[in-house]
């Protein structure tokens, strides 16, 4: 039964369909959407990297895997950081690596 103060989204992420109850909240709710394309889009760039010699794909746990360790990575890189600076610099390259990536669509 849903609390009163959540309510259930829809998400597609990795191939499979989610329903995740959220608090009810714009930046919440925007916050699963960016994460989710956030996720499909690593999926498809170790997809698109590591493509085997015969153009067959690694298999899907391991892309999973791959997007796992990434983001903790990434999680761990920003709470070790102290300043804003580096965090701004950060966001910066981010924002670089994403634009390249969507350029290329």
């Amino acid at each position: 039964m849903m609390k009163e103060d959540t309510f259930k989204i829809h998400l597609y992420v990795a191939d499979e369909d989610f329903y995740v109850e959220i608090p009810k909240d714009e930046n919440e709710e925007l916050l699963y959407r960016k994460a989710v394309k956030e996720v499909d889009r690593l999926i498809r760039a170790y997809r698109d990297k590591y493509k085997h010699s015969d153009n067959t794909e690694l298999d899907f746990k391991k892309l999973l895997a791959m997007t796992a360790l990434h983001l903790a990575k990434d999680k761990m890189m920003l709470q070790g950081l102290k300043d804003d600076s580096h965090c701004l610099q950060r966001i910066a390259e981010l924002d670089k690596d994403l634009e390249a990536f969507l350029s290329k669509k």
